[in-house]
Parts: C-alpha cells; sequence; structure tokens
C-alpha cells in the first residue's frame, strides 16, 4: 500500500510540473517589448500570450507560425514576434490534432493572440483567439514575461 501511495504521489508531481524549458528574455528586452511600439511597414507584429487556467495542471503546448515551431508556451508568458504581411496560419497542439487560427496581417500593425487551455475527454486541448488590443496589453504588461521564440535561443 505504501508502494501504491508513493506512486501516486510521484506520478501526480510529474504530471503537475510539467517539463519545457523556456527561454526567458531578460528584463530589459521585456520591458520594451511591453512597450508595444509598431512594426515596421514591412512587418507584421504577433503577441501571443497565454493566461493562467485552473485546470490545467502546468500544461505546455506547442506554437508554430506557417509551419514552423515559435516554441511552447505556459501560463503568464507570451512571445512577441515579427512576421511578413500576408496570410499567417497559428496552429497549437490539442487533444485530438491541431487548432489553429488563421490571421490576415497588414504591415505596420500588432496583433495579439490569446493561446488558452480548454477541457477535454481525455486530456485538456489548447485553442488560440485573435483578441481584444487593450485587454490584452494589460494582461500582458501586468502578468506575463518575454519568452524567446526557438529560433531566437
Amino acid at each position: 500500500m505504501k508502494k501504491l501511495k508513493l506512486w501516486i504521489l510521484t506520478a501526480l508531481i510529474f504530471s503537475v510540473s510539467g517539463c519545457t524549458s523556456l527561454l526567458i528574455a531578460t528584463k530589459e528586452a521585456d520591458e520594451k517589448s511591453k512597450t508595444f511600439s509598431a512594426p515596421p511597414d514591412n512587418k507584421a507584429g504577433v503577441y501571443i500570450y497565454r493566461e493562467y487556467s485552473l485546470f490545467e495542471a502546468g500544461q505546455t503546448k506547442l506554437i508554430k507560425m506557417d509551419g514552423r515551431i515559435v516554441g511552447a508556451t505556459e501560463p503568464y508568458v507570451y512571445y512577441n514576434i515579427s512576421a511578413p504581411p500576408g496570410k499567417r496560419v497559428f496552429p497549437t497542439q490539442s487533444e485530438f490534432g491541431e487548432n489553429k487560427i488563421e490571421i490576415d496581417t497588414e504591415g505596420g500593425k500588432n496583433y495579439f493572440i490569446k493561446n488558452y487551455i480548454k477541457i477535454g475527454i481525455f486530456n485538456e486541448g489548447a485553442d488560440l483567439e485573435l483578441t481584444d488590443e487593450n485587454k490584452a496589453k494589460e494582461y500582458i504588461k501586468k502578468n506575463c514575461k518575454l519568452v524567446l521564440p526557438i529560433e531566437e535561443k
């Protein structure tokens, strides 16, 4: 019985702790990113952030842009990436494959995508939504830390 309790406790610890190692940007880079400056006319700015949810139990989910991995998300982190204007596709891991959002971006503008966890049948899934700019800025400023995309690590 003791072994069973120990096994259950160990399984719970690993399921809650998460296994990713995100590269958090410097404080200076985070502060600069949180000015939300408009990108140049030949680039669109995309902020992808994740809020905390009680039932997510430390879930990390991969985010991609146009088939390339941006990185993993977890609560209270955000990415600030730039991309050429045009149609951009952002898929994320979900319970039975990927959920995605498509955005037709314009140069010189910022876009804000919220990544959130939703309850699934067997496991939590993730989804994305284009969100209100002012609410996103407020949440990011107060709660999130900038994470470097995989290609910048």
